[in-house]
Formats: structure tokens, sequence, C-alpha cells
């Protein structure tokens, strides 16, 4: 039966608690399915005459509608898979999801340090032109600002840990880091 949040719960299904992975990918399928639906309408309409007559900014409004179905598509896709066995850590980042947008997406490869506990992993997994990601630490205390900009963590034990495998950390803002060898290419 459905519920009166429209949420599909089975004979002797608690009203608390999170659902069943099995239901939580039947669900996400079927919002998938929905979702490709709208996507696939919304491409052929962009592909019309007419949408090419369209003012550029009402285009452009239609062609970000799009993207943000496909986006909410390929999102739900990506829970699927991490819950049938891990996607995230097997492979990376899900699919859509990018930590650095790049002129071409096949060539994005982006590691993520966030703590010294990282400097390990990623020394193992470096290779030259891999970019490293550090987020900026949180700058709140509590509930008040502290009134520091934010910074990345602590990034001598990953070069320490680069530096054993003959690499290095080129600076390119924004809290990415390309890994380079020694030589600086």
């Amino acid at each position: 039966m459905t519920g009166p949040n429209g949420r599909v719960r089975y004979r002797g299904q608690q009203k608390r608690g999170q659902q069943p992975k099995w239901q939580l990918n039947l669900q996400d399928v079927r919002h998938v399915r929905r979702d490709f639906e709208t996507f696939e309408q919304a491409i052929k309409m962009l592909a019309e005459p007419a949408a090419r007559q369209m003012h550029a900014s009402d285009r452009e409004r239609a062609e970000r509608e799009t993207a943000g179905v496909g986006e909410s598509m390929t999102r739900r896709t990506g829970d699927i898979l991490e819950r049938l066995g891990h996607f995230q850590q097997r492979h990376g980042p899900r699919p859509g999801e990018s930590a650095r947008p790049t002129a071409d997406p096949e060539d994005d490869d982006t590691l993520t340090y966030k703590r010294a506990s990282d400097a390990a992993r990623i020394a193992a997994a470096a290779r030259a032109g891999l970019y490293v990601y550090a987020p900026p630490l949180d700058v709140t205390s509590g509930r008040r600002e502290t009134g520091k900009d934010p910074k990345p963590p602590d990034l001598d034990p990953l070069r320490r840990g680069l530096a054993e495998r003959g690499l290095g950390l080129a600076d390119e803002g924004a809290f990415y880091w390309v890994i380079v060898t020694r030589d600086g290419e």
C-alpha cells in the first residue's frame, strides 16, 4: 500500500527506519526511468527547428533544465550502483560526479586528500598528471565564525609520501594540486 507520504509500504513494514536496499533500488529505478523519458523528450524538443528559433536565453534555460534532469538520473543510477557493490570505493566518483570540472571529462583523474591519514593511500596511487583535491578545513568553531580564511589540510605528509616515489605537488589554485615528477613535468 502507499502511505500518506507517498512511500510504498509492504505488509509488516515499520513506519520508521531506513527502507531496505532492494526497496530503495526499485524506487530509484522507477525515478531513473521517469527521468530518462523526460530527458529524452527534452533532447528531442531541443533538436526541433522551433527550439533553434527560440531566444538564446530561453534555449539556455531549457538546456540547463535538461541537464538537471540528466544529472538527477545519473545521481540516482550512481546511488543504485553504490548500494549494489560499493561503486565509489572501487571506481572513484559516481557517474555524473566530478570533483574538478575539465574540458574533457575523460581526463578527470582526481584524488581527494582530507586528512593526513590519506597520504599513504594517495602516494601509493599517485602518478604524474593526476590532480589532488584538498578541500578546505572547516573554519567555524561551533556556530560562530572564526574569521580565518579556509585552508587545506596539512600537505606535508602527502609531500613526503610523494617525494619517496620521486613525485611532488604543483599548486593549481582553489585547493587543487597536480602531481608532478621531481623534474617538474
